[in-house]
């Protein structure tokens, strides 16, 4: 039995195929024919991808051929990034941000999440009206320009310096009531 199959362990299979496992490490419940990472087939630029998480030794999981996700660890936060793809020739790069904006809130931090992306050249800030969500995201469009392997470590990299740069002033917007304008000026500020 390999590493990967020890972590993953079937609860239960249901009468109608439907199967529970649970992930031992996340204590994430998957929920469906769980297909094995080994056992697919990465679209090419999802497998490119592949080939940097191997060279920075990051656990990776492989969710579909089209999308991949791993939680990487920075200075202020736990994140959830994503490279997804489909038949468009975009690498889509995903940030997700620990956290879930009360409704009192959402209004104030949407503020803030719109000056951030006031002026940015690349990538944006989006707050999910009905979850509060947020995200920080950017993309690659190969079709102009081929898709090299060092694009990967730039977007990671891109949407990294966003997300740390932003967050401590995205949670005194919402835990410490600063203003949104103050908030953004005092991390702009040079």
């Amino acid at each position: 039995m390999n590493k990967q199959e020890q972590r993953i362990v079937r609860l239960s299979r249901d009468e109608d195929g439907t199967e529970v496992w649970l992930d031992t490490q996340t204590s994430q419940e998957l929920v469906g024919a769980v297909q094995r990472e080994d056992a697919i087939v990465p679209h090419p630029f999802i497998g490119m991808a592949l080939d940097y998480f191997a060279e920075q030794e990051w656990h990776y999981h492989l969710t579909r051929p089209t999308y991949v996700w791993w939680r990487l660890y920075g200075k202020h936060a736990t994140y959830i990034l994503a490279f997804y793809t489909d038949e468009v020739p975009i690498l889509g790069c995903r940030v997700t941000i620990p956290i879930r904006v009360p409704d009192e809130d959402r209004a104030r931090a949407l503020d803030f999440l719109n000056r951030a992306n006031y002026g940015r050249r690349n990538g944006a800030f989006e707050l999910d009206p009905d979850e509060g969500e947020v995200r920080f995201r950017l993309s690659f469009d190969a079709a102009f320009a081929p898709l090299a392997p060092e694009m990967i470590g730039r977007l990671v990299g891109g949407a990294m310096w966003a997300c740390e740069k932003y967050f401590p002033g995205l949670m005194k917007v919402i835990y410490a009531g600063q203003d949104p304008g103050e908030a953004i000026e005092e991390i702009e500020r040079p």
